[in-house]
């Protein structure tokens, strides 16, 4: 869809438990701004929060901090949907495109794979 990394179930959490997002997310940037470090959870979390909210140039800093990690794993797969979700409404198609792809190599029946499959068939 239209929402740049949507559906996620613990961007639904967070959302419920903090209204749009906006108070998780402060929290979030509280802990690093202190001098913590945010849990691999806990930065895919607030990049889902800030791509929801239309913020896709704080998800990609978040997305791409999740992705150097390397790992195909789920949090790299949702990383990868959220930077897909988020090109798509840049409208960058060709990047978008291989980060769809690439989702279905990692979660091929993970929770956003139909969703992913039909951005792709969406895409000229």
């Amino acid at each position: 869809g239209g929402r740049c990394g949507g559906g996620r179930e613990g961007t639904r959490e967070a959302t419920l438990t903090h209204g749009d997002g906006g108070d998780g997310r402060r929290a979030l940037d509280e802990i690093e701004n202190q001098g913590g470090t945010l849990t691999r959870e806990l930065r895919i979390t607030r990049g889902e929060l800030f791509a929801a909210n239309g913020d896709c140039e704080k998800a990609g800093r978040d997305f791409e901090g999740i992705l150097a990690a390397s790992r195909d794993d789920a949090l790299t797969a949702r990383a990868v949907f959220g930077r897909a979700s988020c090109r798509l409404r840049r409208g960058e198609l060709t990047a978008a495109r291989r980060a769809l792809e690439r989702y279905l190599v990692i979660e091929p029946d993970g929770p956003s794979a139909a969703e992913a499959r039909r951005a792709l068939q969406s895409i000229p």
